[in-house]
């Protein structure tokens, strides 16, 4: 999978459409704010001004962005963050195929089958798609040691990691996730015929996730709410 996708790191990149027109302009605007120690709550470099900080494909708050944005210059940030995340699908993938029961060499052709699909090949343009996909497959894998193993430790990690796919934003794909760790969690539940309460539980992990990420679901909610308002 490195080699593959090495050309990123050579400066090879998705251009035109919405990486240039939409979200490298945004990641300018959130590195700028970033870099002065603060977020952009209102930025006046789009339309007549907005609160960019509530426009969730901005994920001002995906801890992850305040380190490549920050530090970083924002194609070298862009790259490398499109680069680790399609690195950490794959090994996300791997590791939910194999405690799946799958064999070594399914869990590689797993891996790279989801990661390079045509799904991701044709959302290679929209930033926060492959950013929120590693998550999918990390939920799962977390929810699943939790309801074998009823140790709140998962369920704990289920709730961060869930958490932080909700601040990526487009909110999408977090709705596809929270939906499959529970339906794959009852199953298993009702499979293994173990206690029902660890589906209960599993369900408050990811009510703890939307808490963790309510900074960015507050804000986009009433962004949207304002919005509606004005038309």
């Amino acid at each position: 999978m490195s080699l593959l996708l090495c050309p990123l790191l050579a400066g090879i990149e998705p251009i035109g459409g919405d990486p240039d027109l939409m979200y490298r302009p945004i990641k300018h605007e959130l590195a700028r704010h970033l870099r002065q120690g603060t977020l952009p709550y209102w930025s006046d470099h789009f339309g007549l001004g907005i609160p960019l900080v509530a426009e969730s494909h901005v994920a001002a708050f995906y801890p992850p962005n305040w380190v490549f944005y920050r530090v970083l210059d924002v194609p070298i940030a862009f790259r490398l963050s499109e680069w680790l995340h399609y690195l950490a699908l794959a090994a996300a993938t791997y590791a939910y195929a194999r405690e799946s029961g799958l064999t070594p060499w399914g869990c590689t052709s797993a891996a790279i089958g989801f990661s390079l699909c045509g799904f991701q090949a044709i959302h290679a343009v929209h930033e926060p798609f492959y950013t929120l996909m590693p998550y999918m497959p990390l939920c799962l894998l977390l929810g699943d040691w939790f309801v074998s193993t009823g140790q709140f430790r998962w369920l704990a990690l289920l709730a961060l990691a869930w958490g932080a796919q909700v601040t990526i934003g487009h909110f999408q794909i977090q709705m596809w996730t929270a939906g499959l760790v529970l339906t794959t969690g009852g199953w298993r539940v009702l499979r293994r015929r173990l206690p029902g309460t660890r589906w209960l539980a599993l369900a408050s992990g990811l009510g703890w996730g939307a808490a963790i990420a309510w900074a960015q679901l507050g804000l986009t909610w009433e962004l949207m709410h304002q919005s509606i308002l004005m038309l």
